[in-house]
C-alpha cells in the first residue's frame, strides 16, 4: 500500500514565520514546504471536541481525498 506518513521528520523542527521584530522571517523554499507538511501533520493530529463546530473536520477530509487522488492509499499521523 501507498502511504503517506505524517509521523516522522518535524517533530522538533520549530517554524518561526512570524516575529514581532522583524514581521514575516525570510525562509527558503525547503524551509516552507517543510513548515506546510508540519502544519498538516499538526492538524491531522488534532482531534475534533464534541463542542467544536461540525464543520471542523471538513478540511481533514479535503486534505484526506487530495492525498487518495494522489494515489496515497493510507495515512499514518500522529496521535496527540
Amino acid at each position: 500500500m501507498r502511504t503517506l506518513d505524517l509521523t516522522i521528520g518535524f517533530e522538533n523542527r520549530v517554524f518561526p514565520p512570524f516575529s514581532v521584530q522583524e514581521g514575516f522571517l525570510p525562509m527558503d523554499a525547503v524551509a516552507r514546504e517543510d513548515a506546510v507538511w508540519k502544519n498538516i501533520a499538526d492538524a491531522s493530529s488534532t482531534p475534533v471536541g464534541l463542542d467544536d463546530q461540525p464543520t471542523a473536520y471538513i478540511s481533514s477530509h479535503l486534505m484526506s481525498e487530495m492525498f487518495k487522488k494522489q494515489g496515497f492509499e493510507t495515512l499514518v499521523y500522529r496521535i496527540n
